[in-house]
């Protein structure tokens, strides 16, 4: 939305300097060399950011609504020198063998995170406004046309409607046009017209047609071919869209209502060049007949219309009667002039400037990290070498300069002495102590460059010191690896993140006792818990599949021999060393399982079946069997996703039994809709193991083991079962993050239970896989009224008591359970 708007105001600039320009050749140039002067307005809406240029006229105003203003990245450096003064790097930082790899630089930015939150449903309401309104217009364009065709067509069969029988073959042939253009009355246009791309017609009124000779009428359809000639059916549907889109503003209206008339007065000069010397009197007149004949109005989007409005009329026709000609030196002027403006419209202004941020004097030594792996280091010293990495910083053209969370590198370096700088590198990105520029992708090249150039001890960079955390991320998982005795050397960092600021995340690559680990650490949870999805081939309604917006790498992911996946955390290893799995397992659970397209699942929210998508492309579910029972299947609700065809079922009919079914397969019977005349019917046995649970949120499907509890245990009492798994419902939805999957999961998890007792267990239905308990129990919820299951009362001290739930369990191995859901009754 920044973007249209910014474009918005540059193009009200641009209409301001046509129109003065306008004024100043109007009498001293040809109208076709003042309509393509348009041109430039018109392109800089559909093409807005051009490249960047010193004559640009917009190095003299800065049109964007949303940049700080940089009169100076100077000026700016004087708030970031005083914030990295008062931060302090250890001395023995730089000699030490202890990279701050781990130390991430997260820790000197300033997030702006609360500001970005408090915009964000302004933000969303104009967006969502803006976008309504410009679609409305456009639509409202295309039917008005495909309204005009299809009435065009009903007059011309309902209503014996005709074409003109008139030769235009001289007409033709005096602008060198060979295609059929059909000349045709309708009452549906207002105006001579010039209307369609591919089936070129033009459009007379009937009440024209009855008013004017044979002559007049050759001018007019003479006028419409030169619309044609000059293809100014594209340009009116592109100016149409772009006024759409910028509904907003009425300067660019303005515009464009003065473009037509220049567009009907260059048409009019074309016509002018074909008659004979005595005929511009008449064409004129031709034009105040047609005039007197209609009102002016809008013409319909994808058509010319041969009359403006009569507020123009007296300088068209003024035109038309001194039919001025021009020579060739003037046209050689005109082209001089719009090439020059263009120069000077279509570009933007120059942002970058040299960085000249370090004063070298200041700067005692320097340590530079160069990726890939291992990362390799080197501490230059002498104050030559040092004045040439600080000259080399300074000389960087840079523009954008914003706050930005920014931790992986290719290239990092440490400016050290009465002043601190932690510089990194990456694309064409640099982050200088939490402020990101933009600058020219070369500069790595030319640091790696600088730094093979100098001669000083090389070293590996390995960490063995992590930070301590209270909640799990990169570092706090390397941390308790190390604990675990496992060797760990840091391979690879860098920063990932998707298009115009959304997910986000940091990717690391560490040798694991010599064995390859990969391990990505999401900044938004949610983006963990949709690329978890991709590997189970579910989809996403937030989430755009598009490549740019996937962070992780989808391959790895898919063919992965293990994917732990914690909170924001999803860590690949496909080693075979048990030492390094048991230890995984035990910080981030056990490893997911790749649900195979081939099976069945359902959720309990809803019931809805998910089945592969591409059963869906030769086959349609019409009738599911459960047991002795079957049901008949509306294959209408089938919604097809990218990876996941979903079928909601009947609520009051299939869900209970679905839900609870015992057996040992469940069958589905397809239609095959390839099969033309004959009905050819496919069955699908879906075994039990293969018949996967999954419990759906706003963010996606996940599966239920993810959000109901699983033990294991050698005893067999139902009670027993039923209990523990229900008490460990309790404490997965009050301390952690699944508790807030259906609120969203993207923000801060707080407790939400204080205390919780079990009163009782009962044991209400049993079956062969499948069982029931009833729980009752208290809880003592904090603040936020967090309840479980809906009933109870209010007791003493804040608890809620007498509460109960129905607790449905499934035995899915030899001493293996799982709760598949809680309800009230």
């Amino acid at each position: 939305m920044s973007y249209i708007i910014e474009s918005s105001i540059a193009a009200s600039f641009l209409v301001g300097i046509i129109l003065l320009i306008r004024l100043l050749l109007k009498n001293h140039m040809k109208k076709s060399i003042i309509y393509y002067l348009w041109f430039i307005l018109l392109i800089k809406l559909i093409i807005p950011f051009g490249p960047e240029s010193k004559l640009s006229v917009f190095n003299l105003v800065n049109v964007s609504p949303i940049e700080e203003s940089n009169n100076s990245i100077i000026d700016s450096n004087t708030q970031v020198n005083n914030q990295v003064t008062n931060q302090t790097i250890p001395n023995d930082e730089i000699n030490s063998d202890i990279s701050t790899d781990f130390n991430s630089p997260v820790n000197n930015i300033v997030n702006d995170n609360n500001e970005q939150s408090n915009n964000f449903t302004y933000k969303e309401i104009i967006f969502y406004l803006w976008i309504s309104v410009a679609s409305i217009l456009i639509l409202r364009g295309l039917i008005a046309y495909l309204k005009l065709h299809l009435s065009i067509k009903k007059e011309y069969i309902q209503y014996k409607n005709y074409d003109i029988d008139i030769d235009i073959s001289k007409e033709k042939k005096s602008l060198s046009i060979n295609r059929s253009i059909e000349v045709r009355v309708t009452n549906e246009i207002n105006s001579p017209s010039l209307c369609g791309v591919i089936k070129p017609k033009i459009l007379i009124p009937l009440k024209v047609v009855s008013f004017v000779n044979e002559k007049e009428m050759k001018y007019i359809i003479m006028h419409e071919l030169c619309h044609y000639k000059r293809k100014d059916i594209l340009v009116t549907w592109l100016t149409s869209i772009v006024k759409a889109i910028h509904w907003f503003n009425p300067i660019i209206y303005l515009g464009f209502n003065i473009m037509r008339s220049d567009c009907e007065a260059a048409c009019d000069e074309m016509v002018l060049t074909k008659l004979g010397k005595e005929e511009n009197l008449n064409y004129g007149n031709t034009i105040i007949n047609v005039l007197q004949l209609i009102h002016s109005k809008n013409p319909i989007p994808g058509t010319t219309s041969m009359i403006t409005d009569k507020k123009r009329l007296k300088d068209r026709i003024k035109n038309i009667a001194e039919n001025k000609k021009f020579g060739f030196r003037t046209i050689i002027a005109g082209i001089v002039v719009i090439s020059v403006l263009a120069i000077v419209l279509l570009t933007t202004r120059l942002k970058s400037e040299n960085l000249n941020l370090v004063d070298s004097s200041k700067i005692s030594e320097v340590t530079i990290k160069v990726m890939p792996s291992p990362p390799r280091g080197k501490n230059v010293y002498n104050k030559e070498d040092v004045n040439k990495i600080v000259d080399y910083i300074n000389s960087i053209k840079v523009k954008g300069e914003k706050q930005k969370v920014y931790k992986g590198w290719e290239v990092n370096i440490k400016l050290t002495g009465d002043e601190n700088y932690d510089i990194s590198f990456i694309d064409n990105y640099i982050n200088i102590n939490g402020i990101q520029y933009t600058a020219s992708n070369k500069e790595i090249d030319k640091i790696k460059i600088l730094y093979d150039s100098m001669n000083y001890e090389e070293r590996d960079i390995v960490s063995n010191e992590v930070i301590e955390s209270g909640s799990l991320n990169f570092h706090s998982l390397v941390k308790q690896l190390i604990d675990k005795n496992i060797e760990i050397k840091l391979i690879e960092e860098k920063s990932l993140s998707t298009k115009e600021n959304g997910y986000s995340a940091d990717f690391y690559t560490i040798k694991a006792n010599n064995e390859e680990v990969k391990i990505y650490d999401y900044i938004d949870s949610k983006a963990a818990l949709s690329e978890i999805g991709i590997f189970n081939g579910d989809d996403y309604s937030e989430i755009n599949y598009a490549s740019d917006y996937i962070l992780i790498n989808i391959e790895e992911l898919k063919s992965a021999k293990n994917v732990y996946f914690k909170n924001s955390i999803i860590c690949l290893y496909n080693g075979d060393s048990s030492e390094i799995k048991d230890s995984l397992a035990k910080i981030l659970g056990e490893p997911l399982v790749k649900q195979s397209r081939d099976t069945l699942r359902i959720s309990g929210q809803d019931i809805t079946l998910l089945y592969p998508s591409q059963w869906i492309g030769a086959q349609e579910p019409i009738e599911l069997i459960l047991g002795d029972n079957s049901y008949k299947i509306d294959s209408r609700n089938v919604k097809l996703n990218k990876n996941v065809s979903e079928l909601k079922l009947n609520w009051d009919v299939i869900s209970k039994e679905l839900r609870e079914f015992d057996g040992d397969y469940i069958n589905i019977k397809w239609s095959d809709k390839l099969v033309q005349g004959t009905e050819k019917i496919f069955l699908t046995q879906i075994a039990r193991n293969d018949f996967k649970r999954v419990v759906k949120t706003k963010s996606g499907y996940i599966d239920s083991d993810l959000f109901y509890p699983v033990i294991e245990t050698t005893s067999t009492d139902k009670v027993y079962i039923g209990q523990n798994l229900y008490e460990e419902y309790i404490k997965m939805r009050s301390t952690d993050l699944l508790s807030d999957l259906d609120n969203g999961i993207n923000k801060e998890v707080e407790p939400s239970l204080v205390e919780y007792r079990i009163i009782s267990c009962d044991l209400h239905s049993e079956g062969k896989n499948i069982f029931t308990v009833t729980v009752a129990y208290d809880i003592k919820p904090n603040e936020s009224g967090f309840g479980l299951a809906g009933n109870g009362i209010d007791g003493d001290d804040g608890w809620i008591i007498d509460k109960f739930s129905f607790v449905d369990v499934e035995k899915i191995g030899e001493n293996k359970y799982r709760m598949i859901t809680a309800y009230t009754g």
